[in-house]
């Protein structure tokens, strides 16, 4: 079953163009280290109740001319995810894989909310990428789910022209530039931050070393290329290359 999502915004425990190339092939073995991650089960206990799926997102494709029209369907790699009561109560948390597959327990059948989160899940992964917006708080996609049985399954699809399909654009991108680093380097890149909201700003993409007027929470990579812009960065896998190599 492929469910449509709803964008929420995460506040502490609230929620809230270059040439192009193909994007990199996700079925090969990762270089991103994995630890002993098991589901975490943080409210409830275990009651044998699993909920497990896929996620993937639209990437748009782009060549000389600008975007095609055409999209390519990529796993969400790595991120975390949680499954919440109806009392916005995190039950168990966990994270997506190499190919985005994901698995959550509940303590017993009913409704809950699927939350996935624009950012990586540092515990189960030598990966630490946080996307924010220009609050600096976290995003997510989340979606109601009713658990009825034992082992239960949703599949879900971030369409390119969901708000949030390009922040899991940008994660996915500098996915593939530390899995770059590490074929090249051997040696794990500091954790990265990153800010961007839909539609927001017209200032461009650049690199921060510091805190100033332009760079408002510190180091990072700010990807403020508003709507105004036919072509934002979000999508344009270059210029999030470009300001990685800073």
């Amino acid at each position: 079953m492929i469910l449509r999502l709803t964008l929420t915004a995460v506040m502490a425990i609230n929620l809230f163009s270059c040439d192009s190339t193909p994007a990199p092939s996700t079925t090969q073995p990762s270089l991103i280290s994995a630890h002993d991650c098991v589901t975490e089960i943080l409210s409830g206990g275990t009651g044998g109740i699993t909920l497990q799926g896929t996620l993937t997102y639209a990437d748009k494709h782009y060549d000389s001319a600008g975007f095609t029209g055409k999209t390519q369907i990529l796993p969400v790699r790595f991120t975390r995810v949680e499954l919440l009561d109806s009392n916005n109560t995190v039950v168990s948390r966990h994270a997506s894989d190499q190919t985005g597959q994901y698995q959550l327990q509940a303590p017993k059948t009913g409704n809950y909310r699927l939350r996935i989160l624009t950012q990586t899940h540092a515990s189960c992964y030598d990966l630490d990428i946080q996307l924010h917006d220009l609050d600096d708080d976290l995003m997510a996609v989340t979606q109601a789910v009713n658990l009825t049985a034992v082992k239960n399954t949703r599949d879900i699809f971030i369409e390119n022209n969901h708000s949030l399909a390009g922040a899991f654009n940008i994660l996915d991108v500098y996915t593939t530039a530390t899995e770059f680093i590490l074929h090249n380097n051997s040696q794990l890149p500091p954790a990265l931050k990153v800010y961007w909201s839909p539609g927001e700003r017209d200032k461009g993409t650049y690199y921060c070393l510091q805190t100033d007027l332009y760079c408002p929470h510190g180091p990072g990579i700010y990807v403020l290329s508003g709507a105004s812009y036919e072509d934002t960065d979000e999508f344009d896998d270059d210029v999030l290359w470009h300001e990685y190599g800073h």
